[in-house]
């Protein structure tokens, strides 16, 4: 999955990146129900350090310190999106 992450950056101008989740953000939806989005930290190309929220909820917590896929806009890199990395 890694890999496909890694081809789809290349075509798309951003870059791609391996990032650990340290924590995770949780959501009430207007139904009620929790969600949680991860917490990620990960170092750009260019060697920026930067800790983002991940765009993909989750009914579970994702597990801390986890590595996990991260996409991201070097214009832009706190806007991710996360690949596999749960368990």
């Amino acid at each position: 999955m890694l890999k496909t992450l890694l081809v789809y950056a290349h075509l798309i101008a951003t870059c791609a990146a391996i990032g650990t989740i340290v924590d995770n953000q949780e959501q009430t939806g207007p139904d009620g129900a929790t969600t949680f989005l991860p917490v990620v930290h990960f170092t750009t190309d260019s060697g920026r350090k930067v800790r983002a929220v991940g765009d993909t909820p989750g009914r579970r917590a994702f597990l801390t310190d986890r590595q996990i896929a991260v996409v991201y806009d070097p214009k832009r890199p706190k806007e991710i999106t996360v690949g596999p990395g749960r368990s």
